[in-house]
């Protein structure tokens, strides 16, 4: 009965990406599925998108998103320097943090990309992070989902990564 559920999840991922939407902004664009919506405000330099709540028997509280964040870098760094650097912060906010994969994106030349898990306000929760380095800026994609749903989602969220184009 589980894989049943997950593999209709998994297919009614995979169909909504046929029917995108785009977030167009001066440093940046992504395509993203019906039914995800922004939550707020997007701007130049963030944005949170959200899968749209769950239903039915894999009901739960938790909403995943995939969000970004454009800092300034204060020093010259490349993207595995970045994610170098948060690899010492990541554990001061989430517990029991352990990474899962460690490698080189494929989101343009400058791309480094961490897959970890742990706990945070009292969740198991998955994270995937990509780092990319266009100039003086690093642009920051977090996916995070319950640890148990992270599967459910991941080729969705893929595919709304690759979409996402530095301006």
């Amino acid at each position: 009965m589980t894989t049943c559920l997950i593999a209709a999840a998994t297919l009614i991922s995979l169909s909504a990406l046929a029917q995108s939407n785009t977030l167009s902004k001066s440093t940046y664009s992504i395509k993203y599925p019906s039914p995800w919506s922004i939550e707020g405000t997007a701007d130049a330099k963030q944005f949170t998108i959200k899968a749209a709540p769950d239903s039915g028997l894999m009901q739960d509280n938790f909403i995943e998103n995939l969000n970004l964040v454009i800092y300034d870098l204060t020093s010259p760094m490349n993207a595995q320097q970045y994610a170098d650097f948060s690899k010492t912060t990541l554990p001061q906010k989430i517990k029991s943090f352990a990474i899962l994969q460690n490698a080189k994106g494929s989101l343009g030349k400058d791309s480094w990309y961490m897959v970890f898990k742990g706990v945070q306000f009292n969740k198991k929760l998955q994270w995937k992070q990509y780092y990319i380095v266009k100039g003086a800026k690093v642009h920051i994609l977090t996916f995070t989902a319950e640890a148990t749903r992270y599967k459910d989602y991941i080729k969705t969220v893929d595919a709304m990564m690759k979409s996402y184009a530095v301006k």
